[in-house]
């Protein structure tokens, strides 16, 4: 966190639905911090333009 707490998402579940190539940008550091956190994050992509290949090269596991 921003007051130099750990982040603690033990138990969190997030779902994020990837629209847009922007989408995987916006929220790259978002999805970093909670999955180190803990979160359950889980990913839905759409096959446009090169969101797939950025969230592959990211490294995001996601479910187009």
């Amino acid at each position: 966190m921003g007051d130099g707490r750990p982040l603690n998402a033990t138990g969190l579940r997030v779902l994020f639905d990837m629209v847009h190539p922007a989408n995987s940008l916006v929220f790259f550091h978002t999805i970093k911090n909670l999955t180190a956190a803990g979160a359950d994050v889980r990913i839905v992509s759409r096959n446009k333009d090169v969101l797939t290949a950025l969230l592959d090269d990211f490294g995001f596991s996601h479910t187009p």
